[in-house]
């Protein structure tokens, strides 16, 4: 099969390009935090308050993070409701000012 000879050369860079493993996780860490915040700023324009996020669709520091930067509405096994609203009497006390347990 000499006239396939040609292609040999490819074969031994086929994987030159393919991405790293660190590479896709470093990506994938950063476009979930796109995406919560693009989520977040739609949210703000019409005026909301809250977001609800399906925990599943993201990494877990995310989700540690989420929930000491806002207030925690509500959690489930598979859902976290997060506030950045401002109350009345309560507008210096966040998630992370709490000491009292």
């Amino acid at each position: 099969m000499k006239g396939w000879d040609y292609m040999e050369p490819q074969r031994h860079n086929i994987y030159e390009n393919l991405k790293t493993k660190e590479f896709a996780q470093k990506e994938y860490k950063e476009q979930c935090i796109e995406y919560i915040n693009k989520r977040i700023d739609s949210l703000i324009q019409i005026r909301q308050t809250y977001i609800d996020i399906n925990k599943e669709e993201f990494y877990s520091e995310l989700i540690d993070e989420l929930k000491k930067s806002y207030d925690v509405l509500c959690e489930t096994e598979r859902t976290l409701t997060i506030s950045w609203k401002v109350c009345e009497g309560n507008a210096q006390r966040t998630n992370k000012d709490d000491t009292t347990g």
